[in-house]
């Protein structure tokens, strides 16, 4: 084995590179300025290639190996059964025949339309924008849950399924019961009464008028009261007064006034059994004593379901002075001035 020391190997011309042909092994580095030659077989480099500033394109079958730096190009026939795992994706539209999993937020930014052939879950709920809707354009919108919180539904698009009878109204519902208007479950009437409330009053002190009205306040504050239940109620009054004028031609009349709301029954409250002020009337000069005695039945279709109603006996004078809750000799136990009532339900 012979062994070559030269600082410089050129051709027999000394004007160019040596020829080869039978082949060059080299065990250690080869440095050349520029490498240009190309070969029929195998290139076999045992570190590095390194490319200075190179703008062609390095074609291979196969790439093992990690590459460390910028690639640019296309992506066509990227493929591989490894995860590919980068910082961030640009891609005008991005196509998986797979599952996608995002572990943090997913933020749609412009998008459109969302088109799912599948369920779309969404764990935390949806928020559908002010003035948005969720619908279907073909065929009907399934939902699944309780339903709490649905508000503004139509009822004529309910098709199947039964609404409890606890969301039609207040009340018991029942075959003896029928959904009013006012959202009520009411009894179904078969005509009939039954005492719902009772009601009475009594008074013994007399109380003197003159002059002529319509109105005297003769029960002392005392009244009696009811709640009409359905404006099929009845109300009735049983009342008595006595009187005694001293000798003159005057008149006077016994009555009910009615208000709503509270006790403080005057004038201008409603007269209920009122005959004007000559119902008793004496057209003489003779002292007289009498008792008025009336009664009354009272439908309430004119009265507010839910209202309370106060009534009171009153008094009228035609003429000169009356007495009225007057007392008479041995009258012991006998009622001077008295106002029963009693509230009836139809069935």
């Amino acid at each position: 084995m012979s062994i070559i020391r030269a600082d410089s190997i050129k051709n027999r011309g000394g004007n160019g590179a040596p020829d080869f042909p039978k082949g060059l092994t080299v065990t250690g580095v080869v440095t050349a300025t520029t490498l240009n030659q190309n070969t029929s077989g195998d290139l076999n480099v045992g570190s590095n290639i390194k490319f200075g500033n190179a703008s062609g394109i390095v074609t291979a079958t196969t790439f093992v190996g990690a590459l460390t730096g910028n690639a640019s190009g296309t992506a066509g026939g990227l493929t591989g059964t490894p995860a590919i795992t980068v910082g961030n994706i640009i891609a005008a539209d991005g196509t998986f025949s797979g599952n996608v999993s995002i572990a943090k937020t997913l933020t749609y930014e412009d998008v459109t339309n969302i088109d799912s052939v599948g369920v779309v879950t969404a764990r935390e709920g949806i928020r559908v924008g002010s003035g948005k809707s969720i619908g279907a354009d073909v065929g009907t919108v399934t939902y699944y849950g309780s339903g709490i919180g649905v508000t503004s539904l139509n009822a004529g698009k309910l098709s199947t399924g039964t609404v409890p009878t606890a969301r039609l109204g207040t009340g018991t519902a029942n075959n003896t019961t029928f959904l009013r208007g006012d959202n009520s479950w009411q009894v179904v009437s078969s005509g009939t009464y039954s005492p719902h409330a009772f009601d009475e009053y009594s008074y013994h002190s007399g109380s003197t008028h003159t002059g002529r009205s319509n109105y005297y306040d003769i029960s002392g504050g005392n009244t009696v009261s009811f709640t009409p239940t359905s404006t099929n109620d009845i109300i009735f009054f049983n009342y008595g007064v006595t009187m005694y004028q001293g000798g003159a031609d005057r008149g006077a009349e016994v009555y009910l006034m009615m208000k709503a709301g509270d006790d403080a029954i005057g004038s201008g409250n409603t007269k209920l059994d009122y005959f004007g002020q000559h119902t008793k009337y004496i057209n003489q000069a003779t002292a007289w004593h009498d008792v008025l005695h009336k009664s009354l039945w009272y439908p309430c279709s004119s009265l507010n379901v839910g209202t309370a109603y106060y009534v009171e006996v009153a008094g009228a004078i035609h003429n000169s002075q009356v007495s009225f809750n007057h007392s008479n000799t041995g009258d012991s136990g006998y009622k001077r001035h008295f106002l029963q009532m009693m509230h009836y339900k139809k069935n």
